[in-house]
């Protein structure tokens, strides 16, 4: 519904968009059609259209000091010379050419809008304001509104709800503002606005209706497969538990009848181990069900427990030849879960200690930043280190398929142990320094109590 949402916003923006943009660009047009039809032909000639008024003491249609025009005899018509048409008719003499059809209904168009005309000398007095069009504005108005549009100083744009156009007549000395009626565009635009928006809620309606239905039905056998999977995890972790229970004292009854042998301690190693994979897996089942409580947080010296969880695997390292380095201070309390605390940092030792190259180094260090209690753990590796450090924390994967067997490891413990800081709102995370040396980082915050 996100991703939905976002292109029916954008679809929805982009007709208005566009239709704001048409609405300017049709005003611009009508804007030059009045300016054309209001232009002069020639300085000093009459507008087209306008009808220039009789003199006093003259007839309509008389200019003064013209002879008569010579007119034939009724009997003469036929010395009427013949009126030129089509091109002939707009190459004669002071005739004007056909008007296009589509200028014409533009100009019949122009009967529903509003504007009016104004004229401006060079110093910026009002010469003439022509309101034929519009019966709202008086005379000083107009030229008030021609005044703001000088101030403006560009060729067109807004003053108030009118947008101008301005030209320049140089022959003249003044210049000719243009004003258009922007109210019924402006409406336009908003009604466009208003029934996008409309139509646009009503659709994200139904389609969150629609993917509720169908999510359920696409989704719900995921679901249920998931579940099903964690539950067969539970349930064979608990089954498992038995049998091993029976090998390993089998094997110690074994061991008191017969004595100790490379057999039974091949029986107790994987013994162990699989007990080890058994109670990771039940965890992190425990963890994805919800089933584990989050232990209430206290207050503890975060060195003195980590110092604590280090002890069991000195024995190992150094069985192994490696050497433990510290830089642990005293004094960082930690606000947090001090069993899960423990069991993390196990889980991390554990891994360095098994997979440390023999006679190298395993470095821990602890550093409080603000609110935060950052680990981290550094040791060299026997092999190349390739690939991406964050798929060690894939379940069951192993980088050193060989390495793992040896070294009895299950590729499950770093699972778990990001699973324990996530569930407390850390992280953990692993990379690569160089081809031989690796380092966690742990990054715990203080939680509430």
């Amino acid at each position: 519904m996100i991703a939905v949402t976002l292109v029916m916003v954008i679809f929805l923006i982009a007709i208005n968009l566009l239709n704001r943009y048409t609405a300017e660009r049709d005003a611009a047009k009508t804007l030059q059609i009045i300016l054309a039809g209001e232009t002069p032909e020639e300085p000093g000639g009459r507008n087209p259209g306008m009808e220039m008024p009789a003199m006093r003491g003259e007839k309509p249609g008389e200019i003064s000091g013209a002879e008569p025009p010579d007119f034939p005899e009724a009997n003469s018509m036929a010395e009427l010379p013949v009126k030129p048409s089509g091109e002939e008719a707009s190459e004669s003499a002071g005739e004007e050419p056909p008007v296009k059809p589509e200028t014409e209904a533009a100009r019949e168009a122009l009967t529903s809008e509003q504007y009016f005309s104004v004229r401006l000398s060079e110093d910026g007095k009002l010469i003439e304001a022509d309101a034929a069009h519009v019966a709202s504005l008086t005379e000083d108005e107009m030229g008030s509104l021609a005044a703001e549009a000088a101030a403006d100083g560009r060729e067109r744009g807004m003053v108030g709800h009118y947008r101008f156009l301005r030209a320049e007549d140089r022959t003249r000395g003044e210049t000719r503002y243009i004003f258009l009626d922007a109210g019924q565009e402006t409406r336009a635009v908003l009604r466009t606005l208003l029934v996008t928006l409309g139509v646009g809620a009503v659709t994200w309606v139904l389609m969150l209706l629609l993917v509720i239905f169908l999510s359920k039905r696409a989704i719900l056998p995921i679901a249920e497969n998931i579940e099903r999977q964690k539950q067969f995890v539970t349930d064979a972790g608990h089954e498992i538990k038995t049998p091993l229970a029976i090998i390993q004292a089998n094997t110690d009854a074994l061991e008191l009848h017969m004595g100790a042998n490379k057999w039974t301690d091949n029986i107790h190693a994987q013994v162990t181990r699989l007990g080890s994979l058994t109670q990771n897996m039940l965890t992190l089942a425990r963890m994805e069900e919800g089933a584990v409580k989050a232990l209430p947080a206290e207050a503890f010296d975060a060195g003195a427990a980590l110092l604590e969880a280090l002890r069991p695997f000195r024995e190992m390292a150094e069985v192994r030849g490696v050497a433990i380095k510290e830089e642990i201070p005293g004094g960082a309390v930690l606000v947090w879960q001090r069993d899960a605390y423990l069991h993390l940092l196990s889980l991390l030792f554990e891994n360095a200690a098994k997979y440390a190259r023999e006679g190298g180094f395993i470095e821990v260090r602890l550093r409080r930043e603000g609110k935060e209690v950052v680990i981290s753990e550094r040791n060299d590796c026997a092999g190349p280190l390739t690939g991406n450090p964050e798929r060690l924390f894939d379940r069951f994967y192993r980088a050193d398929q060989a390495r793992t067997q040896k070294t009895g490891g299950s590729g499950i413990g770093l699972s778990v142990a990001r699973a324990i800081a996530e569930q407390g709102g850390g992280r953990v995370s692993a990379a690569y320094e160089s081809d031989t040396v690796i380092r966690f980082d742990i990054r715990l915050r203080d939680m509430k109590r």
